[in-house]
């Protein structure tokens, strides 16, 4: 019994919050105004902003795993560059080999090799973060008598895998 009135009231609230929202007008130029007002500014709580997937978690951890995979790839190349060309000057007239260059031009390539998981990672959570929408909009129901259409706002919340 006490299971059915959670669920009656969370379904009461649910439609509440639903049903009690504005719905504000935006056209297009106005929404990327007001993403980049967003953005610029961290004053602007009087507006309400719409959803973007640029403000997600998933977006920052693409973010995040991008700037991480660039650097680890310009220093692995750069340290794989210096390391086999200062091993190609060391031993140029030399009759015996020196491998204090390699450990520096191997240790380049593993960190260059380091950088496509997190490539991967990345390009992971842009896909996430794109895959989830919301958005508001009209929904008709016909009235009871058959004399015309109800109109009510609704949300919708999209989520693919």
């Amino acid at each position: 019994m006490k299971q059915k009135i959670n669920i009656i009231l969370g379904f009461f609230l649910f439609s509440i919050c639903i049903y009690g929202q504005e719905k504000p007008v935006y056209t297009i130029a106005s929404l990327h105004a007001l993403e980049s007002e967003a953005i610029t500014s961290s004053g602007n709580m009087d507006r309400p902003v719409p959803f973007s997937y640029k403000l997600t978690p998933e977006w920052k951890t693409h973010k995040k795993c991008q700037a991480w995979g660039w650097t680890t790839f310009g220093v692995g190349s750069a340290m794989m560059i210096v390391g086999f060309m200062g091993d190609f000057i060391d031993n140029w007239e030399r009759p015996t080999p020196r491998n204090r260059f390699k450990i520096l031009g191997f240790t380049g390539v593993a960190l260059t090799a380091a950088s496509v998981p997190l490539f991967v990672f990345s390009i992971k959570n842009k896909n996430k973060a794109r895959s989830i929408s919301m958005g508001t909009g009209t929904l008709a129901a016909p009235l009871r008598n058959g004399s015309g259409m109800a109109y009510t706002t609704g949300m919708s919340v999209g989520i693919s895998f």
